[in-house]
């Protein structure tokens, strides 16, 4: 048996639709009972719960032998910073804590590629370049390094394997509360993005990151950290492609660094006031201006031999999604 947080986030969904396809049982936790459609037909129980308080879930850790955790706080526009690190680190050591006291064996976590350090070329970054400044991260990719911290040391002091994924910027089907890249791609087939800046980043098919979480259940080292990636693309580039799918005109106008990083304070200072999550904050601009999520995931492709959907077919899934559930 199977006990899967984060089941109504666009990676988790995914995760339970592939574990319940290949036929395992799963039990996800949910704080308010809301089904994904996507999973409207998958015979999978639900926990009602939360991931910070133990005593709601504890008894059903005893019925499972593995735990997904793809459960996190990711948005941009948090009221209370610290509620980064109550669920992401904190949330994150109780659960390994009462996982190994319940009796489980096999503990995957998802961690993310913002937690690793970026090479000389960025495109040959990999899961041997550490952070060099957890301290100057934004609260996210802090509590989220505190976070894959704790599952590390833990795999090291107790007889739990623990197994690290760090998914780039997932893209794909299913998107229902968009995240950044699905933002970005959905603000563009609106025809709401007159510009463009230099800079790329590394995009993954949800579906390839969540093959690859069902194949960890029995692959993957204690321990280790598998960053799960696909195709390096500058921002032009992948607008490029979606103008040849979607027939929606490419922006004409290439924003200078500067101005986009100048930009991004604006927009974090305005979603303050409208209390909407901003588009980019400064941390994102500089991380894609300077290609920082840019990385090989070879290390994983041996791991669990998933296969690399090819780019042009997610993105076709992705707009005709959005299309079909009249977000365009």
């Amino acid at each position: 048996m199977i006990f899967l947080t984060g089941v109504n986030g666009f990676l988790g969904s995914h995760v339970a639709f592939k574990l319940a396809t290949a036929g395992h049982r799963v039990i996800a936790l949910t704080r308010n009972g809301d089904v994904p459609e996507l999973l409207t037909d998958s015979a999978i129980e639900y926990c009602r719960g939360d991931l910070c308080d133990t005593a709601s879930y504890e008894d059903v850790l005893s019925r499972c032998d593995t735990v997904i955790h793809t459960a996190a706080l990711a948005s941009f526009d948090a009221a209370d910073l610290g509620d980064y690190y109550r669920i992401n680190h904190v949330g994150t050591r109780m659960l390994l804590e009462t996982s190994y006291n319940r009796g489980v064996r096999r503990f995957i976590h998802t961690s993310t590629r913002g937690v690793l350090g970026v090479a000389a070329q960025p495109e040959l970054s990999d899961e041997s370049c550490p952070l060099p400044s957890p301290e100057k991260a934004d609260d996210y990719v802090k509590s989220k390094w505190l976070a894959e911290r704790e599952v590390r040391e833990f795999s090291q002091l107790h007889d739990m394997d623990c197994i690290i994924l760090s998914p780039t910027a997932l893209i794909g089907a299913h998107d229902r509360k968009p995240t950044p890249i699905g933002r970005v791609v959905l603000s563009f087939l609106q025809q709401k993005t007159p510009f463009y800046m230099d800079g790329g980043l590394n995009l993954v098919d949800v579906e390839d990151a969540a093959d690859a979480f069902v194949a960890a259940l029995s692959l993957g080292e204690n321990g280790h950290t598998y960053i799960l990636g696909n195709v390096n693309i500058p921002l032009y580039e992948l607008f490029k492609k979606l103008s040849e799918i979607a027939s929606v005109p490419l922006p004409r106008i290439r924003i200078p660094f500067l101005a986009a990083y100048i930009g991004s304070y604006m927009m974090v200072a305005t979603s303050k006031l409208t209390r909407k999550a901003p588009f980019a904050t400064p941390k994102k601009v500089v991380s894609l201006f300077r290609n920082h999520s840019y990385c090989k995931s070879s290390k994983a492709q041996q791991a669990f031999n998933v296969p690399d959907t090819p780019l042009d077919v997610t993105l076709m899934r992705t707009c005709s999604w959005f299309k079909e559930n009249s977000y365009i």
